[in-house]
């Protein structure tokens, strides 16, 4: 006979066990339970069975109802999450645009970048598709155009590129809010990690998918208490895989992003913030020939925040103090770099006006940087703010500027702004040798708007600027020196039903026509979106349907390695988007360069034909 394996033997004493075990239930249920006289007919097995079975269905249904009653409630219940710090109101009409979660989800945007391209007069330096370097500039401004604050503190450029911040590097993920200040010849651009403020837990999946083996994923968990210890968690991964058309894998690009907040709020008043946002970008050298037209991009980048933030009063009005500290690192590329901030925001809040004082020190570049800010609204019909900054940088340099803004209410709908900025900036902070420069900025408005439609007239007069290049863009090293130039911006939108609207904005230079910055700039966007209420009277399925279209004229892009001009042909792009929601469920389809387009926003980087990207999100309360 064979000896019988161990396995075997086991599973037979299991198969024992479990017959006597069975034997032995409706045994020992005979002596527990007194069995009713008219249950003779029913086998008391099957009647002991049906009765144990009914128990553990029934507890098993009150336990899922009741997490699932007091998750709906905390869903209602609102939980106090620190203050969105420095973008405090209030501000003039016209001084700002709003991206909250919701827009953002349905702005026909993929990156931060697809955000800024929206601003009026805005041109985005697309390096190509999803992945490549993504650089704003207005007014023909270059890196200086834009500054970007990551929770109310500034998210510097490090590494390689210690002149722009590539907003192609920041996932929209793990944003809740985006706010972007407009003042003449400059860009603020606020950006709000996500700001859970519900009883109930928050967790969100999404997944995409493209051509080229492109693969998006993201995550986030999110548990915020009124009081004690709250933590949220989010990561994005990215990879684009390579163009299918392209004869080798230099358009590969590959980002891991991860977001980590933890939180403990001493009372309603007070609370401490800790948080990581870290990346893992690696971008491929993009060539042509002998000709570079695109560095890489390999390396780590951390942002740690310890945020202690304390109010006068509960509702946010009165005084409020914040201390901060940052730590920023960078390593790859050959570059290993850190920057440390320390600093401290005063502020004043009433319904109508606000005051606040900052003041921040720092280890690399810019040494000291203190700004006094204002606002108030008159009677309802007016507001003005603005702001005093002086910076001290290394090499001795000294910045400073002064700004003011208004907005005023006239009858007939009609309303009237102005604003400007004036002092000495310096295009590169970084560059030691680069120094400061003189602007006189000057803006003027005039809007109309009706529930309806809106529309309004910008008149803009930038003065000369030296502007600093665009590292990334290895073939257009310099750019040249930018005249007193007036530019005219023109925006609308129209909505003659609830379920369509038209929008979009037109800029161009008036005389002489700069380089960097295309001329004769128009965009525009179409959007259907119905809720289907006739059908669905409870709102929860939603659709959305977008026609995005951008043209531009002939223009110079820059100077290359010997000086000359580089020509920026005139192009025109179409990208679409289809969008359904199922309450918190959504799917999306994304195409671009719809028409195959093949002058990109870049001299030398054609753009991909007809990429799309699918996916799903699905977001729960629970």
């Amino acid at each position: 006979m064979a000896p019988v394996s161990w396995r075997r033997a086991a599973a037979r004493v299991l198969l024992l066990a479990a017959l006597l075990g069975g034997a032995a239930g409706p045994l020992a249920g005979q002596v527990r339970d007194s069995i009713p006289a008219d249950s003779a007919r029913i086998p008391r097995t099957r009647a002991d069975s049906l009765r144990a079975d009914s128990l553990r269905a029934d507890s098993l249904r009150r336990d899922v109802t009741q997490r699932y009653l007091k998750a709906a409630a905390g869903g209602d219940q609102r939980v106090p999450a620190p203050s969105l710090l420095g973008a405090e109101g209030p501000k003039p009409a016209g001084a700002r645009w709003v991206f909250p979660r919701d827009s953002i989800e349905t702005a026909m945007a993929e990156t931060v970048g697809d955000l800024l391209a929206r601003i009026p007069g805005v041109f985005l330096w697309r390096g190509g598709w999803v992945g490549r370097a993504e650089l704003p500039t207005l007014r023909a401004r270059g890196a200086t155009a834009v500054e970007y604050l990551l929770d109310g503190q500034p998210y510097v450029a490090i590494g390689p590129d210690s002149v722009a911040v590539d907003p192609a590097i920041m996932a929209l993920s793990l944003l809740e809010r985006v706010e972007v200040e407009q003042w003449p010849g400059m860009l603020r651009v606020h950006l709000f990690t996500r700001r859970h403020d519900r009883g109930a837990p928050r967790s969100r999946l999404g997944i995409a998918r493209g051509p080229g083996q492109f693969a998006r994923y993201q995550g986030s968990l999110e548990y915020r208490r009124p009081t004690k210890l709250s933590f949220g968690v989010a990561a994005d991964y990215v990879n684009t895989g390579a163009d299918p058309l392209a004869q080798t894998a230099s358009d590969y690009y590959r980002n891991s992003q991860a977001w980590v907040q933890g939180a403990y709020r001493f009372n309603a008043r007070s609370a401490l913030v800790a948080q990581l946002v870290a990346s893992r970008p690696r971008r491929l050298e993009l060539v042509s020939g002998f000709d570079t037209l695109s560095r890489p991009l390999d390396g780590r980048r951390s942002d740690w925040q310890l945020r202690y933030t304390r109010l006068g009063r509960e509702d946010g009005l009165g005084t409020s103090l914040d201390v901060l500290a940052a730590r920023t690192t960078w390593s790859g590329s050959g570059v290993d770099q850190g920057l440390t901030q320390f600093g401290a925001v005063a502020g004043w809040r009433s319904v109508t006006s606000r005051a606040g004082l900052s003041a921040a020190w720092r280890s690399r570049w810019t040494r000291l940087d203190v700004r006094a800010t204002a606002g108030t609204v008159l009677s309802g019909a007016a507001a003005v703010d603005g702001e005093l900054a002086v910076q001290t940088l290394t090499g001795g340099r000294r910045a400073w500027w002064g700004a003011a803004r208004g907005s005023l209410d006239l009858p007939g709908h009609f309303r009237l702004g102005a604003s400007a900025r004036v002092g000495k900036v310096a295009a590169v902070a970084s560059d030691a040798l680069d120094q400061p420069q003189r602007v006189t900025d000057v803006a003027g408005t005039l809007a109309w708007a009706r529930p309806w439609g809106e529309a309004s007239v910008t008149l803009t007069r930038a003065s000369a600027f030296r502007p600093a290049a665009f590292q990334p863009y290895a073939q257009l090293p310099t750019l040249a020196a930018t005249p007193a130039t007036t530019w005219i911006t023109g925006t609308g939108r129209l909505r003659p039903f609830s379920w369509l609207a038209i929008e979009g904005w037109a800029d161009t230079p008036l005389g002489t026509k700069p380089e960097g910055q295309p001329p004769e700039h128009l965009v525009a966007l179409g959007s259907i979106h119905t809720s289907f209420a006739r059908s669905f009277p409870s709102g929860a399925l939603d659709l959305k349907a977008q026609l995005g279209f951008e043209r531009w004229g002939a223009g110079i892009a820059g100077r290359d390695a010997f000086g000359l001009p580089v020509v920026l042909p005139s192009a025109m792009y179409l990208r679409t988007r289809v969008e359904l929601h199922l309450e918190r469920f959504s799917v999306y389809f994304d195409r671009s360069n719809l028409m195959s387009e093949t002058v990109g926003y870049v001299p030398g980087l054609p753009m991909r034909s007809l990429p799309s990207v699918f996916g799903f999100r699905w977001e729960f309360l629970n």
